[in-house]
């Protein structure tokens, strides 16, 4: 591989994409919604938060305003407890939704968290809640389909590829040159946004700067990471396919493939190989395992005694 000769070919390739007009409706578009999911997260995490924090301080006031009893019926009159949302959540909201806001504490019971976000829902969170992560996840590949599905097939079509391989350069030069093109497009245009909405969402929730910068930089080298690697698939798809028409046809099929059939899939899959119990059945099941426990403690204590 002549690094050379990669360099050239991803000056050009980046010249030829910032040539194209529609690339800046595309970004316009792109920020904008990229925008709208910065201030929904934002939003949504301020007001999970101090919902919280309303109920936490009435639990708190019913806690102590209680009448004079024994421990033991204290410790059964129980007390709730509310969890708060970690900052970076307005980024990335992850399975918030689905695992529960609060959790009762009582004697001799162990309670699982309750109150999902999901348990309140007519079905529609099922299809998924807009979030920067989300955009960046699944709309800015379409981004780097749409400005490299016609990055090698392009050049087979004008009859420009020949050209370019008899002159000592190697597919695995156009190849990796077309990525690195690509995805220095990709990279200036929205590695700016990436850290700004990191910063912006996790600050403006009122994250602690120190614990905050190791994770953010975490997520920017992966989202980094991740639009190389789709950068690279959608140069490898261009270069086996014939025409951009082909090839733009393939790489939505498998873009669509992977955002809507594979998720599916895999966990119908998942849940007929690993059928998994509902919340009664878990329990109980939690509360037959422990008093096996307590029972071979017993014995063995009996025992040491004896």
């Amino acid at each position: 591989m002549n690094l050379k000769r990669v360099k050239l070919i991803a000056s050009e390739e980046w010249k030829s994409i910032n040539r194209q007009k529609v690339l800046i409706y595309l970004v316009f578009i792109i920020v904008a919604v990229l925008s709208l999911a910065a201030y929904i997260g934002w939003e949504n995490v301020r007001h999970h938060n101090e919902e919280q924090e309303h109920y936490q301080s009435e639990v708190v006031q019913q806690w102590e305003n209680q009448p004079d009893r024994h421990p033991h019926r204290v410790s059964h009159y129980g007390y709730l407890v509310f969890r708060d949302k970690y900052p970076l959540s307005a980024f990335d909201f992850g399975v918030n939704s689905y695992v529960g806001n609060s959790v009762f504490l009582e004697a001799h019971r162990q309670n699982t968290m309750n109150m999902s976000d999901a348990s309140f829902s007519n079905g529609i969170l099922r299809f998924g809640e807009l979030s920067m992560a989300l955009i960046f996840q699944l709309i800015l590949p379409l981004f780097i389909i749409f400005i490299g599905f016609g990055s090698v097939s392009g050049l087979k079509q004008n009859g420009v590829l020949k050209l370019i391989l008899v002159q000592n350069t190697t597919y695995k030069d156009i190849i990796f040159g077309k990525t690195l093109g690509i995805y220095a497009v990709t990279m200036a245009y929205f590695l700016p946004i990436l850290i700004f909405g990191i910063a912006f969402t996790g600050l403006m929730s009122g994250a602690d700067a120190e614990g905050l910068i190791p994770r953010a930089f975490l997520l920017v080298v992966s989202y980094s990471v991740y639009f190389l690697i789709f950068s690279f698939v959608v140069v490898v798809f261009s270069a086996l396919n014939k025409t951009p028409k082909s090839t733009l046809l393939v790489l939505l099929i498998v873009w669509f493939s992977m955002v809507f059939i594979l998720p599916k899939a895999v966990q119908t899959l998942g849940a007929n190989i690993y059928e998994a119990p509902n919340k009664n059945d878990f329990d109980i099941s939690i509360h037959n395992q422990i008093k096996k426990k307590e029972t071979v403690i017993i014995l063995m204590t009996s025992t040491l005694r004896s």
